[in-house]
């Protein structure tokens, strides 16, 4: 008897807080509620302002008791699972970070103070931890190991630190991209895969119509889909920490490839798979698109030799060709290294480029004989 494969779908809704809108939150928790499918909510114990150069700021608002209350009720009722959402979600001078770069102990106490607040305003004890704006740093996963945490959803790309005992579910798409990640998870043939969609009441033009990329009647429709999808489960995020393998083993071998074309990566950067199937898939891949970059080169390389060979430019016009060809790719991949790593967009144009000066530098070599 064979086994079908297990698509585990998991909806983590990051942001809720003391300011968020209240009227938006408890139609998503009905909804989830009235067909009895349980969501996580990353939840923001301060809200904070004033001095983003102080990264424990002096005047915040603690989570409100209304705000308490709702949680409370989901929680009770099954719907709502809570993980803990950052400290107080407030920008550490400006960048997009409220954890990375901050020493240990700075992390360690911030996330202590959130962690604190929320068991004993919820009485219960969250095991999970979301960075805001999916940013941490190695500090964060010796702080959270520290404290007795037992997992860390962020994003697909990020630190991971050896002889700690924390679990990875990184977040993999989008409400509305939630269809296609399961069509990947499908095509993979994995026998098991986890795909998990992150949302915030800001991707409901209801809340934000500029914003906006769903309504919550959409959600509606789109949760009717998921439950009657055969092959599909839905789960909170500390529930798959508990019983999945979310090993540092498998989070690595899930890191999107940057230089892989988006028609040789089939969505399999939506999808969360067994270490095994996804290293396979990442080596198949790379080989693939070692493939397709060596033929872009080879194909850039014979057209520009070949419009060498027709137009016989002179001397002086082939080394302004050449030098200027080389210069440029030069350039294009100073830049498109800017980030530390080099994408398939950055590559696709620096081959090309290389492949021309080659083909010149090789003509005034001939010139020169």
């Amino acid at each position: 008897m064979t086994t079908e494969p297990r698509i585990t779908v998991v909806f983590r809704m990051d942001d809720y807080a003391s300011v968020s809108w209240t009227e938006l939150e408890l139609r998503i928790i009905e909804a989830f509620r009235k067909r009895a499918l349980r969501c996580t909510f990353g939840v923001i114990p301060y809200t904070g302002w004033g001095d983003t150069g102080n990264p424990l700021p002096s005047v915040y608002l603690p989570l409100v008791p209304e705000k308490v209350a709702i949680l409370k009720r989901a929680v009770a009722d099954g719907t709502i699972d809570v993980a803990q959402h950052g400290y107080c979600h407030q920008p550490f001078r400006g960048k997009p970070t409220e954890f990375a770069a901050l020493p240990l102990d700075v992390q360690r106490e911030k996330i202590r103070r959130g962690a604190a607040f929320l068991s004993s305003s919820l009485e219960t004890k969250s095991s999970v931890f979301i960075p805001p704006w999916n940013s941490y740093d190695r500090n964060t996963l010796r702080a959270l190991d520290s404290l007795g945490f037992i997992g860390i959803s962020a994003g697909k790309c990020g630190a991971v630190e050896g002889g700690l005992s924390l679990r990875f579910l990184p977040a993999t798409c989008s409400l509305t991209g939630l269809k296609g990640a399961v069509a990947a998870a499908r095509r993979a043939s994995a026998p098991s895969s986890i795909v998990t969609v992150l949302f915030h009441p800001s991707d409901f033009r209801d809340h934000s119509p500029a914003r906006g990329v769903l309504t919550i009647e959409e959600l509606d429709v789109l949760l009717d889909w998921v439950c009657v999808q055969p092959d599909l489960e839905v789960l909170p995020v500390s529930e798959c920490m508990v019983h999945g393998d979310l090993s540092p083993v498998v989070f690595k071998a899930n890191r999107p490839i940057d230089l892989l074309p988006p028609f040789l990566d089939r969505g399999m950067r939506y999808v969360l798979l067994p270490a095994s199937p996804a290293i396979g898939i990442r080596r198949r891949s790379s080989v693939t698109a070692g493939l397709v970059y060596a033929a872009l080169f080879l194909a850039c390389l014979l057209a520009a030799m070949a419009a060498d060979w027709i137009f016989r430019p002179g001397f002086g016009l082939t080394l302004i060709a050449a030098s200027t060809t080389v210069l440029a790719a030069a350039a294009c991949l100073i830049y498109a290294f800017r980030d530390g790593s080099i994408s398939y967009r950055g590559l696709a144009v620096t081959l090309p480029l290389f492949s021309a000066g080659l083909a010149f530098w090789s003509r005034l070599f001939l010139l020169t004989r």
